[in-house]
């Protein structure tokens, strides 16, 4: 992000909090042969699966897919939230970091169309890859938002990706938690940042991609979604 001055600065963090969900996000698993425990027992096994994830390398799929874990009312439960939670996802996590039998991964989410038409360009506002070619396996996407619009913008960190396939364009699995943060464009500036295409829980073949996000203005609840798109080849 690139700033101004203190008295006038054109991009502005408005607010910053931790994870939003109610719980930890690094990890290290223990195996437990399907048996339920006590509450201290659960927690024993949550700080020991944060460690054995957090030892796993960037490079490694479970490392990548897993988003959230925390502890559940109950107390008993421990909801794992996977960012790709499809069930051979699941089977992994409980084969290399643990096997237990209050283990809760939520709903399966299938493929869907992208509900909602984006724009690239519109009222002076623009939304750019820094290349329109990429090649397959590439782990960031360089994108600009530039604002020519008299109002000032306002958005947060979270985007999406998505895959044209036919005349629809299907969501990717993109992170589920964002640190609730506001961004403030002023005119004649930009905002860049990279979005990570997540390559080890996606199908990212060779086609057609586009980053989308929300954008608003300041002090207004109009929002529409901008979006860059880019190949892969």
């Amino acid at each position: 992000m690139q700033g101004k001055d203190k008295q006038n600065p054109p991009i502005q963090m408005l607010s910053h909090c931790e994870q939003i969900p109610l719980c930890r996000r690094n990890t290290e698993v223990a195996f437990a042969e399907f048996e339920m425990v006590d509450n201290k027992g659960v927690r024993k096994l949550m700080d020991s699966m944060w460690k054995k994830v957090t030892s796993l390398p960037r490079t490694d799929t479970i490392r990548e897919n897993i988003s959230t874990a925390c502890q559940l009312h109950d107390g008993d439960t421990i909801s794992v939230g996977l960012i790709n939670n499809a069930m051979p996802y699941q089977e992994m996590f409980r084969k290399r970091i643990l096997n237990y039998s209050a283990l809760d991964f939520g709903k399966i989410t299938p493929t869907e169309p992208l509900p909602f038409t984006t724009t690239s360009d519109t009222m002076d506002i623009s939304m750019r890859t820094e290349k329109p070619v990429y090649p397959v396996g590439t782990e960031e996407i360089p994108v600009k938002i530039s604002n020519n619009n008299n109002r000032m913008l306002f958005f947060g960190l979270d985007y999406g990706i998505a895959r044209k396939e036919g005349d629809k364009w299907l969501v990717l699995n993109t992170s589920t938690v964002w640190n609730s943060v506001g961004i403030l464009i002023e005119k004649g500036r930009e905002y860049n940042f990279k979005a990570h295409m997540y390559n080890l829980v996606n199908d990212n073949k060779p086609g057609t991609y586009k980053v989308y996000k929300r954008i608003g203005f300041d002090g207004s609840r109009k929002e529409w979604y901008m979006s860059a798109e880019f190949k892969l080849e």
